[in-house]
């Protein structure tokens, strides 16, 4: 779906009738929000967010899923994976992101939105928070780590990851 596709569009697309259906943004705190009908640029949430379509009787019993409840401790499936292979699936995406990007964006964001009413920065917004989800990731793997040896592993990982 585009970016500026509204929350109508996204129910239309699946499929879904507007009558009792709700698109709700629920967070990781459990927080709930209706999104209304001509609200634009749904796809950019928050690192712990969801959209959940749902009647407004389901709306009240949401929880968060597992995966938004934050990370779990004693994982080590990055001490198995390659630095290159990590590095390369990473670059890869991030390629996608910068790509799809427009010169005129940049200067849209630093010249400032009040000069150019009718600009969108979709594409780098979306780049920019890709960033720092993916900053967010890596200090949080780093501090979830109590064994300073397994730290230490997993820095020089990251540090392996962002020279190959």
């Amino acid at each position: 779906m585009p970016l500026t596709a509204s929350v109508e569009d996204v129910m239309a697309a699946l499929k879904a009738p507007a009558g009792d259906n709700m698109l709700i943004r629920l967070k990781s705190s459990g927080a709930r929000e209706q999104l209304k009908m001509d609200a634009r640029a749904i796809s950019i949430l928050g690192i712990n967010e969801r959209l959940f379509l749902c009647s407004a009787s389901q709306a009240a019993e949401l929880t968060p899923l597992q995966g938004q409840l934050g990370p779990e401790a004693n994982r080590s499936t990055l001490e198995n994976m390659s630095a290159k292979v990590m590095a390369a699936q990473l670059t890869s995406y991030d390629w996608e992101l910068f790509s799809a990007m427009h010169e005129t964006e940049l200067l849209y964001y630093v010249l400032g939105r009040e000069q150019f009413p009718n600009s969108l920065t979709a594409n780098l917004e979306r780049f920019i928070r890709r960033f720092n989800v993916v900053t967010y990731w890596v200090v949080t793997e780093l501090c979830l780590c109590a064994e300073l040896s397994k730290r230490a592993r997993l820095m020089r990982k990251f540090i392996k990851m962002a020279t190959v």
